[in-house]
């Protein structure tokens, strides 16, 4: 879990994530070298009002394709055109981008930390969700949560022109 406040981040990081598919199967690369975090309660430095955590060309790619997939579905999902296959599909998708996003990103152990905490957590927890429960409506609450998160994301983290509710411009 997670706790937002006015000009600050703080960071309960989760004892188990429920991490699933290509990310389960990154294993240790989830947790890299420089990787700062260690289970259990990991606490940042609150930001300043208007700053954000630093970003790089491999995080800020690679979340525009989970952007870009999550809008891409999302339209199907409101209009209850979202079968249990294609949020599936969907999870798998999340699940490969952000293995990759893992394996190549290069942030400060803080921001890193705070990446796997606010944005990373979140996602392969919801994305866990849509593949594994048996009822449409969770699969959409949890598509909801990715949504938030990219919200989050945006909200936390440098990344010019970044807009939770659009696909990148081709």
């Amino acid at each position: 879990m997670f706790a937002l406040l006015r000009g600050a981040v703080v960071v309960t990081a989760w004892a188990t994530l429920g991490i699933s598919g290509a990310v389960l199967a990154a294993g240790s690369e989830l947790h890299h070298d420089h990787h700062a975090a260690q289970p259990g309660e990991v606490k940042l430095r609150a930001l300043k009002p208007g700053e954000k955590w630093p970003t790089d060309e491999t995080l800020r790619k690679g979340m525009e394709a989970v952007r870009s997939a999550v809008v891409a579905a999302q339209a199907d999902a409101t209009a209850n055109r979202l079968d249990a296959a294609g949020y599936g599909r969907l999870a798998d998708s999340l699940d490969q981008q952000l293995a990759a996003i893992v394996r190549g990103c290069k942030l400060t152990p803080e921001a890193d930390a705070a990446f796997h905490s606010v944005v990373l957590g979140p996602l392969t927890h919801d994305a866990g969700t849509m593949r594994g429960s048996p009822k449409i409506e969770i699969k959409k609450v949890a598509l909801m949560g990715i949504t938030q998160t990219l919200r989050h994301y945006g909200e936390y983290f440098q990344h010019p022109g970044w807009d939770a509710n659009r696909a990148p411009a081709p």
